[in-house]
């Protein structure tokens, strides 16, 4: 049986590595979100904005997020997560991220239209890669700054 949340918004403010599977609710020190991290990424501690909320009414199998922080420029970086993310399917990409609270905001429309781009749902000024296979989200944010590139992978299974 999946783990249901019994409020309709759960934030999941996270500052390392979440993992929520069936009938499991832990914190994970490793990267759960199947998606590979940026060569020589930092794990990023602390920030502005935690890097996922649940705001959906339905059932989440499994929820994974983590995010890091790169000296690279985002341009770069958005070209390693292009090619890595077109091995798993056709990703989306959307551009001009408005959430000023989290890196990913699903909520019952970011699961039920995957393929759809929603500004609110990513974090502001970022560019949000996403990619559907077998049921699976797999996002991944790139934000600009001061020194590089904010980086959240997160991968969720409704």
């Amino acid at each position: 049986m999946p783990f249901r949340f019994k409020s309709r918004y759960l934030p999941v403010l996270l500052l390392g590595a979440f993992a929520l599977a069936q009938g499991q609710s832990r914190f994970d020190s490793g990267n759960a979100t199947g998606l590979p991290v940026y060569p020589r990424a930092k794990v990023r501690e602390g920030g502005e904005r935690g890097t996922v909320s649940l705001a959906a009414k339905g059932t989440a199998r499994r929820l994974a997020a983590t995010k890091y922080v790169s000296q690279d420029a985002p341009e770069k970086v958005l070209q390693f997560y292009r090619a890595r993310l077109k091995a798993l399917g056709s990703p989306v990409e959307c551009a001009g991220g408005k959430n000023t609270q989290v890196d990913v905001q699903l909520t019952d429309a970011s699961l039920d239209k995957a393929a759809e781009c929603n500004a609110d749902d990513f974090a502001v000024g970022g560019m949000e890669l996403k990619v559907v296979t077998d049921g699976e989200q797999r996002i991944v944010v790139l934000t600009p700054v001061a020194h590089g590139t904010e980086i959240a992978l997160v991968s969720v299974r409704p």
